[in-house]
Formats: C-alpha cells, sequence, structure tokens
C-alpha cells in the first residue's frame, strides 16, 4: 500500500511540474524566442515526461522484485503526460502565431 501512495504522490507532482513546464515566460528581454527554441523546449519536456514515470516504475520493480507492473505502469502514464505536454505545446504555440 505504501508504493501506491508513493506512486500516487509521485504523479501528483509530476502533473504540477507539467503544469508548470507549460506555462513559462514567452518573451526574453523584450523579443519572442525563435520556433528552434521551441523546438529544443518541447524536446527536452516531452523526455521527462516520456522517461521519469518509467524510470520510477523500473526502481519501484526492481526493489521490491516484483515482476514489471509498475514499469508498464509508469511507461503508460510516461505516455500520457507526454500527449498532455505535446497538447499544452501546440496549443501555446498556436496562440503565439496567430496575431
Amino acid at each position: 500500500m505504501k508504493d501506491v501512495a508513493r506512486v500516487a504522490i509521485i504523479l501528483r507532482a509530476m502533473m504540477k511540474t507539467a503544469d508548470r513546464l507549460t506555462t513559462d515566460s514567452d518573451e526574453v528581454n523584450g523579443k519572442k524566442r525563435a520556433f528552434f527554441v521551441y523546438l529544443f523546449e518541447l524536446t527536452w519536456k516531452m523526455l521527462g515526461a516520456m522517461l521519469l514515470p518509467l524510470f520510477i516504475g523500473i526502481y519501484i520493480d526492481s526493489s521490491r522484485d516484483s515482476g514489471q507492473a509498475f514499469s508498464l505502469a509508469g511507461f503508460f502514464v510516461g505516455l500520457v503526460l507526454s500527449i498532455l505536454v505535446l497538447r499544452a505545446f501546440v496549443q501555446k504555440i498556436s496562440g503565439d502565431h496567430k496575431g
């Protein structure tokens, strides 16, 4: 039961982090960022959203010798988080380039 509570706390923290990652400032020294900067930002956010839950699941599985249940759960949680980050990122880019 402790592992489930730990995973719930970690997932809550990851959702808050994903929200913060997509709401940062778009201007640096009064200038808009270049598009490649957005792509670089998207790359590391997607890697973090996808790989962090997977590695947490692998760590829990290796410490308990319990198969691969947490690893698979971490993979699917990472997949969902990466889709959410991608969706927020696309909305942010489309909102920036409309006006």
